[in-house]
């Protein structure tokens, strides 16, 4: 099954997928999303990300400028996968709030089967795109152009992380009443370290680095 082709084939529902030659055209010139040409205008400013580990260790990631797009700093994401690592070869990835997709490219370096990037803004999902190409990985990924309150409900993943943006405090709240209907075997919550997250699943672990936080929903270890 090519993931990345089938994305959000039938139902308008669950999100617009776009290809390079399809995406939306900037109407104010700055850039569009179209042919060669466009993608050097699309990537002109963007903030270069590396993959930190794995097989792809060290290979460069595109991102985009702004604040709503805001990359889980490397040393979040080295403390992460080392929490994850004894069960993340082989696991079924959901990157959610994806911005750049680092996250979840990250989990395809290390060894997890699938990803399924979650982003709602069309510009971000142009980028998700781009990196699973350059590193040869869109048969192993899904993009889906949606909300994360309308995805999260028929996602299928092992493992699930979420990273809304900061600002956005109802998100938190919202996602995890979802998951809460039927938990994953585990979830990963990104967020404020001065924010505690509503008590509607299980906590296990929370770790915190200056002003962010990683709180631990479910079983951490096989």
């Amino acid at each position: 099954m090519d993931w990345f082709r089938s994305a959000d084939d039938g139902s308008e529902k669950r999100g617009t997928a776009y290809s390079v030659s399809n995406a939306p055209t900037h109407k104010g010139g700055s850039w569009r999303a179209s042919g060669q040409s466009g993608l050097s205008l699309f990537f002109r400013g963007c903030r270069v990300m590396r993959v930190i580990g794995g097989e792809f260790r060290s290979r460069t990631l595109k991102s985009l400028p702004g604040l709503d797009v805001r990359p889980t700093t490397d040393r979040l994401r080295e403390t992460l996968f080392n929490i994850l690592a004894p069960r993340i070869a082989g696991a079924r990835f959901a990157d959610v709030y994806a911005g750049t997709g680092a996250v979840g490219i990250e989990a395809l370096s290390r060894g997890a089967a699938r990803a399924i990037f979650v982003e709602q803004k069309a510009a971000a999902c142009e980028v998700i795109r781009a990196n699973l190409r350059a590193l040869g990985l869109e048969s192993r990924a899904m993009v889906r152009q949606a909300k994360a309150s309308s995805a999260l409900a028929s996602i299928e993943a092992d493992i699930i992380f979420l990273d809304p943006p900061y600002r956005l405090e109802g998100e938190y709240a919202r996602c995890l009443e979802i998951l809460s209907r039927k938990p994953p075997a585990l979830a990963i919550v990104q967020h404020p370290s001065r924010m505690p997250l509503p008590p509607l699943l299980e906590c296990a672990r929370v770790i915190t680095q200056g002003d962010n936080a990683l709180s631990f929903f479910g079983k951490l270890r096989d």
